[in-house]
C-alpha cells in the first residue's frame, strides 16, 4: 500500500522521471508556454518556480543550482537574465496551470497547459474597514442568545419553588433583604425529599440509614 508515500512515479524509473523534467522545464523557459497532461504540468511546477527564485538570487550558487536541472546554456541565460529581472517584484506564483477541454485522443489523458505567468502584480488598496454582513450580526444574535439560554439553565428557571427557596437561602439572598421572613431549611429539605427518614410514622419513603426508627416500628416483643 502507498501510505505516505509521496510525489508520481509515471511508469518510469527515477533516471527517466528527472530527465523527462528537465527537459519540459528547459522547453518551458524556452517557449514560455508548453502543452503537457495535467499530473505532469503539476508536478514541473513546482520545479520551474524553483529555479525561477533562483534567477531572482542572481548569485554564483544559484547560477550553478539552475544549471542542474537545465540542459542549455542559453536557456539558462534567458532564466538570468529576462526572468528573474521579470518577476523581481513578484512573491511567488510564476506560473499556471490551465485544464484543456476534452482528453488526450489514444490514452484518454487529461490535458493541461503549463505557462509562465506575464503582467505586473496588481496590489489591491486597501479598503476601509466594512460594516458586519448580515449573516455575521446574525451569528452574533445567536451567540447572545445561547448565554442567555446557558444562564436560564443554570438559574432557577424550571426549578420547584423548593429548590428556589433553598438555593437563595444557601446563598443568603433572602436574609440579605430587611423584612423577608426567609426559609425553612429544615422544613424544606423535609419537604424536598418527601418525608425521607425525618417525619412521622406512616410517612413515604423509608427511613435513613442510621436513624432511630419511629415509635410505632420499634419491637414490643421483650
Amino acid at each position: 500500500m502507498r501510505h505516505k508515500v509521496r510525489g508520481r512515479k509515471f511508469g518510469r524509473t527515477a533516471s527517466h522521471r528527472k530527465m523527462m523534467f528537465r527537459n519540459m522545464v528547459t522547453e518551458l523557459f524556452r517557449h514560455e508556454r508548453i502543452q503537457t497532461t495535467t499530473e505532469k504540468a503539476k508536478d514541473a511546477r513546482s520545479i520551474a518556480e524553483r529555479l525561477i527564485t533562483y534567477a531572482k538570487a542572481g548569485d554564483l550558487n544559484s547560477r550553478r543550482m539552475a544549471a542542474r536541472k537545465l540542459t542549455d546554456p542559453v536557456v539558462l541565460q534567458k532564466l538570468f537574465d529576462v526572468l528573474g529581472p521579470r518577476y523581481a517584484d513578484r512573491p511567488g506564483g510564476y506560473t499556471r496551470v490551465l485544464k484543456m477541454d476534452g482528453p488526450r485522443r489514444g490514452d484518454n489523458a487529461d490535458m493541461a497547459i503549463l505557462e509562465l505567468v506575464t503582467g505586473e502584480v496588481a496590489h489591491k488598496p486597501r479598503s476601509a474597514a466594512k460594516p458586519p454582513s448580515a449573516s455575521r450580526a446574525r451569528r452574533a444574535r445567536r451567540g447572545a442568545g445561547g448565554d442567555r439560554r446557558l444562564s436560564r439553565r443554570r438559574g432557577d428557571r424550571g426549578a420547584s419553588p423548593t429548590t428556589r427557596g433553598l438555593r437563595t437561602a444557601r446563598s443568603g439572598g433572602l436574609f440579605a433583604r430587611p423584612g423577608h421572613p426567609g426559609v425553612d431549611i429544615a422544613g424544606a429539605k423535609a419537604l424536598h425529599c418527601g418525608g425521607r427518614g425525618s417525619g412521622p410514622a406512616g410517612t413515604r419513603g423509608r427511613p435513613r440509614r442510621g436513624a432511630a426508627p419511629a415509635p410505632s416500628q420499634q419491637r414490643t416483643d421483650r
